[in-house]
């Protein structure tokens, strides 16, 4: 698999970083996939605004590493089990418009990408079965 997985990338890299988002699945652009998330989250993001569990930020924490360069932020929701992030281009700021804007995000926890699959499924498990 790591072979495979190396191959992709090194085909990846040879593309022009605006040819990225036309690679597809043969259902799916990775461009369309990155506008679902991000309606997704932003839609989840302005739900749990209202009870104050959510934010985003032009900056990490000053614990933290640096935003990184080229134009982004960060958008964080508060779960019952801990709290996911993700981070989105500058241009698409608005569509997080309500969402709280804090002047830093909150310092980060230290969990890697999947545990915001888990955490994620961990909910959607815990409406289906509120006991």
């Amino acid at each position: 698999m790591s072979v495979l997985l190396g191959t992709i990338n090194d085909m990846m890299s040879e593309l022009d970083p605006g040819e990225h988002n036309q690679v597809s699945d043969g259902y799916h652009t990775f461009g369309e996939l990155y506008d679902h998330r991000r309606a997704l989250t932003a839609v989840l993001a302005g739900a749990a605004a209202s009870g104050g569990d959510s934010w985003r930020s032009k900056a990490h924490h000053p614990d933290d590493s640096p935003m990184f360069e080229g134009g982004y932020f960060i958008v964080g929701i508060v779960l019952p089990n801990g709290v996911i992030t993700y981070h989105y281009k500058l241009s698409h700021w608005d569509d997080f418009c309500s969402v709280p804007e804090l002047e830093h995000a909150p310092k980060w926890d230290g969990a890697p990408p999947s545990a915001t699959v888990d955490r994620l499924l961990e909910l959607a498990r815990s409406l289906a079965d509120p006991a």
